[in-house]
C-alpha cells in the first residue's frame, strides 16, 4: 500500500503506458469495425468518443514526461529504492515496478539510485565471498 501511494503521488495520476495502449487498441478496433470504404471520413459517434479518449490519455502521458524533481521527490525515490531491495519478494517486485515507471517520468532518477544499488551489490558480494 505504501509503494502504491508513493507511486500515485509521484506520478500524479494512475495512468501509464498500458492504459494508453489499451485505449489505442480500442480505438483502432472500433474504427476498423465501422469502416466501410478505404478513405471513409464519416464514422459513428462511438469512434469520435474513443478518439477523444485516446487523445486525452495521450496528452496526460506526454505532459508527464521529464518532470522537475523536488527534495521530497528525491527522498521518496530513495525510499522506493530501499524497498526495491527488500528481502520480501512481493515488496521487492512492487518496488521495482514502481521504480521502473518512475524512471520514465523523472529525469535523473537512475543517478539517485546508483550509489545505493552499488552499495547493496558490494554487501552481497562480500557476504558471498565470506561463505
Amino acid at each position: 500500500m505504501l509503494i502504491g501511494s508513493i507511486r500515485c503521488y509521484l506520478l500524479d495520476y494512475p495512468l501509464d503506458r498500458t492504459v494508453y495502449s489499451s485505449s489505442k487498441k480500442t480505438y483502432d478496433f472500433i474504427r476498423g469495425v465501422t469502416r466501410y470504404v478505404a478513405n471513409q471520413k464519416k464514422y459513428p459517434r462511438v469512434v469520435w468518443v474513443r478518439r477523444a479518449a485516446l487523445y486525452h490519455v495521450s496528452r496526460l502521458r506526454i505532459n508527464s514526461f521529464y518532470r522537475k524533481r523536488s527534495a521530497l521527490d528525491d527522498l521518496l525515490i530513495r525510499d522506493l529504492g530501499a524497498l526495491s531491495l527488500s528481502l520480501y519478494v512481493s515488496i521487492r517486485k512492487s518496488g521495482q515496478r514502481a521504480l521502473d515507471s518512475l524512471t520514465q517520468y523523472y529525469d535523473g532518477t537512475r543517478t539517485i539510485l546508483l550509489e545505493s544499488l552499488f552499495e547493496a551489490l558490494q554487501r552481497a558480494l562480500a557476504l558471498r565471498s565470506t561463505s
